[in-house]
């Protein structure tokens, strides 16, 4: 069973929306077509928000920032082809820009497509250095394209911005598990928990990094922390599965 993909995925998302009205100088007829069609967006008009924004674009094709509304209003409506189309529209037009690789890394990554994914979540550290999300956007890109010793890299650099970001320690102690460092992967997943007692991802590494280590009474507690915590969890059928597992483990052992 894969544990915490979910995690990966989760954290990989969408940023939130923030429609640019784009700082470089642009034709008047195509500024008034993005700001209709952010109102009209707003509004929950969604079919002409689209017509607008495909409205500024007719005029003014080369501008990124249109683009990346576009791709992050498809986006909100499931169509990740279009997403996808109109994101790599946007870095083709500008790209050094931090945001928009990040975008198209998000969005690849829900393609599964994680060589790709990888290669503009880099391009987006490195247009934005010390931005540390995105460079844990990166780490877990890696992890979840099983490069888990880049991917620790990764962790260890948000980390030092980030000290207590139970995400990051919960996502280092998972890459640090895939390289069966256990007693150092049960130790930064301690920290995640520390960080943030109420983390159902911080309770789910540790749980996995346990088991591993043949701790099974506790790594059972653990599990059923997570449902506690999260009983809808994405992965609750699995951590069930998992709890089933060991109890009757537990069972069969010989005295």
């Amino acid at each position: 069973m894969r544990m915490h993909r979910w995690t990966i995925l989760a954290a990989a998302g969408l940023l939130p929306f923030i429609f640019q009205y784009s700082a470089r100088s642009v034709p008047p007829e195509a500024f008034a077509h993005n700001k209709e069609a952010i109102k009209l967006y707003n509004a929950g008009k969604i079919k002409e928000a689209i017509v607008e924004f495909k409205k500024a674009l007719t005029i003014d094709p080369s501008n990124a920032d249109y683009h990346n509304n576009l791709s992050q209003v498809y986006m909100s409506q499931n169509d990740l082809t279009n997403a996808v189309s109109e994101a790599e529209a946007a870095v083709k037009y500008r790209p050094a820009d931090a945001k928009a690789q990040n975008i198209l890394g998000s969005l690849l990554i829900k393609q599964n497509k994680l060589a790709e994914a990888r290669k503009h979540f880099a391009l987006s550290v490195k247009a934005a250095a010390k931005n540390s999300q995105y460079r844990l956007d990166l780490a877990n890109c890696l992890l979840a394209d099983k490069k888990a010793a880049e991917a620790e890299k990764e962790y260890l650099e948000v980390l030092k911005a980030r000290p207590r970001d139970s995400l990051a320690l919960s996502c280092l102690a998972n890459a640090l598990r895939a390289q069966k460092k256990l007693p150092e992967a049960e130790t930064q997943a301690r920290q995640a928990i520390a960080s943030a007692p109420g983390s159902a991802d911080a309770h789910l590494s540790l749980a996995g990094v346990l088991k591993d280590r043949c701790k099974d009474k506790e790594a059972i507690k653990e599990y059923e922390t997570v449902l506690k915590l999260q009983p809808a969890h994405s992965e609750a059928k699995a951590i069930k599965d998992q709890i089933d597992y060991l109890k009757n483990k537990a069972d069969t052992r010989i005295p």
